[in-house]
């Protein structure tokens, strides 16, 4: 299930409604763009990216024709933040989920986007953020939330550590505890 939060006068977030129902979404990413609602989810495999439309946010929701748009490549299906429109140009951001769960991110920018079709070609060779080898995001990065404020790009992400429970197979110890 997808839930769409509106801001209450105490600032929690209320469920607003069902965008989507009837399987298991993950990591989905929601955008307008052209005057209709995008959505991209995946599944729990992390190797199928499916992409949604509606001219109505709260209703209305179909699967794009060519679903999945992504299919058996845990190295781009997982959505990995927002959609950024930049320069003309929209970027879609994907976790790597090879050799484990979100190691790194990449770009893939949308060279096609209509409710018939749609085309992304990968950014770089070189992902956009990935894991360090020490510190808060040894093991990987799961997200980001990148926004151009005043000229410049601004970012918020989100990194694990041997500590957190997205661990790399590889390491059987862990001295957290």
């Amino acid at each position: 299930m997808s839930l769409k939060f509106t801001l209450n006068s105490f600032v929690i977030l209320v469920a607003a409604a069902d965008l989507l129902s009837g399987q298991g979404y993950v990591d989905p990413s929601i955008f307008r763009y052209k005057e209709k609602w995008w959505m991209f989810s995946s599944t729990g495999n992390n190797d199928v990216l499916n992409l949604y439309y509606s001219d109505h946010l709260h209703q209305g929701w179909q699967g794009h024709k060519n679903n999945p748009v992504v299919k058996l490549n845990a190295h781009s299906a997982r959505p990995g933040g927002r959609i950024i429109f930049h320069n003309d140009k929209l970027y879609r951001m994907a976790q790597d989920g090879k050799p484990y769960y979100g190691i790194q991110i990449f770009a893939y920018e949308i060279t096609k986007l209509s409710e018939a079709l749609y085309e992304e070609k990968l950014s770089s060779i070189n992902p956009i953020i990935t894991k360090s080898g020490s510190g808060w995001n040894k093991t990987g990065m799961h997200h980001i939330d990148a926004q151009e404020h005043n000229g410049q790009w601004i970012a918020v992400v989100d990194g694990q550590d041997d500590c957190s429970e997205f661990v790399s197979p590889s390491s059987q110890e862990n001295d957290c505890n």
